[in-house]
């Protein structure tokens, strides 16, 4: 049997069974809630970025002189939108309710 066989009955047998009827809904209730949140997490970890390394390089460098904080500060808001790719999956798998229920049964284990 080619993959396609395989994949194309594997349609049809999901096609042909009965779905609940808020089944649709639930899962696009889901999905929004996922997109909204990595949607703020995506735009909390890149904001910060984005106004400091607009400010022109000169202006920074006088900044820097006297303020070492402040260096260390632009140095952290630069590796925030690293952050972001990091908790992507984590946001994916825990908007996962299968991914929940076979966490919780690994963390219960004796």
């Amino acid at each position: 049997m080619s993959k396609i066989d395989t994949i194309s009955s594997f349609v049809q047998q999901r096609q042909n069974r009965k779905l609940p009827k808020n089944f649709l809904q639930a899962t696009l209730r889901r999905m929004t809630k996922s997109l909204f949140l990595r949607t703020i997490i995506f735009t909390l970890l890149w904001i910060p970025g984005l106004v400091v390394f607009s400010i022109p390089y000169d202006m920074m460098v006088s900044l820097y002189e006297n303020n070492h904080h402040l260096f260390a500060f632009v140095i952290f808001v630069g590796k925030l939108p690293r952050l972001n790719h990091a908790i992507n999956p984590v946001v994916y798998s825990f908007m996962t309710s299968k991914f929940k229920q076979e966490f919780t049964k690994l963390i219960k284990r004796d």
